[in-house]
């Protein structure tokens, strides 16, 4: 049974989204990298999200369409804010994402986050696959998708993007 919701904040509640892609111990895994992202801080591998991008951002991904999906993910049992995941349509896939805070890693909310959000990519949206890419040396997120059936499709410039396809997620026993 999962302790977790995916909950999709109004555009007055991104404050948190602020603060995680500001945080140096969660963005870690982006520290170092050639991103060639607006507000891209390579030192620390944050992301700056000012209040004069969020309107646009959120037309972007809440309020664009069934190409995209965008949620935090809330602890059912004290309503905290742990993280976030997205989906967003790549040609015939979702690439998708999941941010857990630092501070509640190792909790196993990466876990119930990436089932939630597969269940909304395959069920809700529709896809055919779900795919990620994150830095080779990123074990936990290896192993996380490795739990989940992903498969390493393919290696480049120190990345590695993994992939599930329906057919392998609806074989899955959903129990477990």
């Amino acid at each position: 049974m999962s302790r977790i919701t995916l909950y999709t904040p109004k555009q007055n509640e991104l404050d948190y989204r602020a603060r995680i892609m500001s945080d140096p111990a969660t963005m870690y895994y982006n520290r170092s990298l050639d991103l060639d992202i607006p507000g891209y801080h390579k030192d620390t591998g944050c992301v700056d999200f000012p209040e004069s991008d969020r309107a646009a951002w959120y037309a972007e991904w809440v309020e664009g369409g069934n190409d995209r999906f965008y949620a935090y993910v809330r602890f059912d049992e004290d309503d905290v804010l742990v993280g976030e995941v997205w989906a967003k349509k790549n040609g015939d896939h979702y690439d998708i994402g999941i941010l857990i805070e630092s501070r509640y890693r190792g909790c196993r909310y990466g876990t119930e986050a990436l089932a939630a959000l597969l269940e909304v990519v395959f069920e809700k949206l529709g896809a055919s696959e779900a795919q990620n890419e994150f830095p080779f040396q990123h074990n936990p997120a290896a192993r996380l998708h490795r739990g989940a059936h992903f498969t390493p499709i393919f290696e480049r410039s120190g990345y590695v993007r993994c992939v599930l396809k329906r057919e392998i997620y609806e074989s899955l026993d959903k129990a477990n």
